[in-house]
């Protein structure tokens, strides 16, 4: 969503004007490995898995056939060196998971505010006046339209789109030129702009932060520490062969799993497993509601 970062800052007469501002937004065009996040999951965790043990699968059967097996007198302190490494390495990868459902969590949050704001909106505009009453809630059904059906899906499949945020800045415009021309609606005006003002710092938090994620340094720290840990098991004197491999093979698959969870949840609104827009499908269901009991009083 480029476009979000060329949109201008509006001023308007609520004390929180400062903060009102279109959401800042990393480009999503030219993502290099972006079609990782658009795997099916199933596919996906079949490649983390699976690419993991083949890997570690191989350096075993590469150690033993070039006889880089400890002694077995050497094996016990190799198996305390081990057991601290993967101690560090489990907590490591525990705190990066930790950190990407926490950030998953928090645009699952920015949705709903800015859903609710929307929501809001919506129910206040029915103490302003017509024209500008019917011109502002169609322009905010227009928004919710097409956040859920044009920016939600483009966003999945890193693309990006500018109907949304033409959209957003026409009904905040419509909301900065609206003059009150009835008591009734100079009382509901200040509860206009700060709604307005939710609606953008919603909408800024959940483009920004669903698509930021794990860095590549994370990651370089991520698959080097898997590979001393898993590297290590490769020197083990285990007699058989295939015991050396099983075991050495289910670590590695739950290494790949652990890797799974992390990219599944990484860049929160990209790829299959992004957060839902059902918040925004329940506030279009009340719109529809609530068109059509404000048509059923009129006919009375």
């Amino acid at each position: 969503m480029l476009g979000d970062l060329a949109r201008p800052t509006y001023h308007s007469r609520s004390p929180r004007s400062t903060r009102v501002a279109l959401p800042a937004h990393p480009r999503l065009t030219g993502v290099s490995m972006f079609w990782i996040y658009d795997l099916p999951l199933w596919l996906l965790a079949l490649l983390c898995i699976g690419v993991t043990v083949v890997l570690d699968v191989a350096g075993v059967l590469i150690a033993r056939r070039r006889e880089w097996v400890l002694e077995p007198a050497e094996t016990s302190a190799a198996f305390a060196i081990h057991a601290f490494i993967g101690v560090v390495y489990a907590v490591s990868l525990g705190l990066i998971v930790v950190g990407v459902q926490s950030g998953y969590d928090e645009v699952s949050a920015a949705v709903m505010r800015e859903a609710s704001a929307s929501s809001d909106l919506f129910r206040i505009m029915q103490g302003v006046e017509e024209p500008e009453r019917s011109q502002m809630q169609t322009l905010l059904e227009s928004y919710v339209d097409r956040v859920m059906h044009v920016e939600w899906p483009a966003i999945q499949h890193g693309g990006s789109s500018e109907l949304a945020a033409q959209t957003v800045d026409s009904i905040v415009r419509s909301i900065f030129v609206y003059e009150p021309r009835s008591a009734h609606a100079q009382a509901l005006y200040p509860q206009l702009l700060s709604d307005s003002d939710d609606l953008l710092d919603a909408r800024r938090t959940r483009l920004y932060l669903g698509s930021s994620g794990v860095g590549p340094v994370i990651w370089f720290v991520v698959a080097i520490g898997a590979v001393i840990t898993l590297g290590f098991t490769w020197f083990f004197h285990i007699p058989s062969r295939r015991a050396h491999v099983t075991t050495s093979g289910i670590a590695a698959a739950l290494v790949g799993l652990m890797m799974f969870l992390i990219l599944g949840l990484d860049h929160p609104a990209w790829g299959n497993l992004s957060v839902d827009p059902g918040a925004f499908v329940t506030v279009k269901a009340n719109i529809v509601r609530w068109r059509a009991e404000t048509a059923a009083e009129r006919q009375r």
